[in-house]
């Protein structure tokens, strides 16, 4: 059974309540809810659970401003995600928080969004995908760069912790990184692609050179105009290929 989890999110709850306050005004699901995030905040998870699932309960049955209890559905979803995690009954962790996430995304809840990830990513970190976990972490990042840091560079650690006992997972990391951060750029997401592209330079780079990424790098700083960051990328590449086209190009030899 996982413990510790719940460290982060109760340093949360006091905006949460007042946030989810200001979305719903008046609802007879709001007082299970806070009462969800009491309860857990005291450690009482069975309690909490209880009340997430009344709250939920009451917003199957309920009519209102569509936006406003679609968001505190979320909120609910995923406390009671975060109690079945914490109780260690993991596939119903996974349905809440699938479907928070989704709500999330249909209506822009980026709050939403943001906790269902960092849940997935507790869940990677208990069953030792620390890999899995790290692509979580950038994900992360890519929506809110800050509050991410922390995990980022805590689950680094651990990612080349793991490198030195497994080197088989060192291909399979820097691949999926890889490709996420291509479709990024296909997306014309180019500040958030360029955050994949430097993880496979710092985590991979020193001891097996990955010509994509020093180019996928300066492909993006030249999508934002970082015109010095985009001939750095590339000095690398130049040093292992002088005669490399797309190394010329960026390098500003073209």
């Amino acid at each position: 059974m996982p413990h510790g989890k719940g460290k982060g999110r109760k340093n949360r709850e006091r905006n949460r309540n007042t946030d989810v306050e200001q979305i719903v005004e008046v609802h007879p699901a709001l007082h299970f809810f806070i009462s969800g995030n009491v309860n857990f905040a005291n450690g009482a998870f069975l309690g909490a659970l209880q009340d997430f699932s009344t709250a939920l309960g009451i917003l199957d049955l309920s009519f209102g401003p569509a936006r406003q209890l679609h968001q505190l559905r979320v909120e609910t979803l995923l406390g009671r995600a975060h109690c079945f995690f914490i109780l260690g009954i993991l596939n119903n962790s996974i349905r809440d928080g699938a479907e928070a996430f989704n709500l999330s995304q249909e209506i822009g809840f980026q709050e939403g969004i943001y906790g269902a990830i960092q849940l997935n990513l507790l869940r990677c970190e208990h069953t030792d995908d620390i890999g899995g976990a790290f692509q979580l972490a950038l994900l992360l990042k890519t929506i809110d760069s800050k509050k991410a840091k922390a995990h980022v560079g805590r689950l680094r650690d651990k990612v080349e912790c793991v490198f030195r006992e497994d080197p088989t997972l060192v291909d399979k990391l820097r691949d999926n990184l890889m490709s996420c951060g291509i479709k990024l750029f296909d997306k014309r997401s180019f500040k958030q692609a360029a955050e994949y592209f430097t993880e496979v330079v710092r985590l991979f780079c020193e001891f097996s050179f990955v010509r994509e990424a020093y180019v996928y790098q300066a492909k993006c700083h030249f999508e934002m105009e970082k015109y010095e960051e985009a001939r750095n990328n590339v000095k690398k590449v130049l040093e292992h290929h002088p005669d490399d086209e797309e190394g010329k190009k960026y390098s500003g030899q073209h």
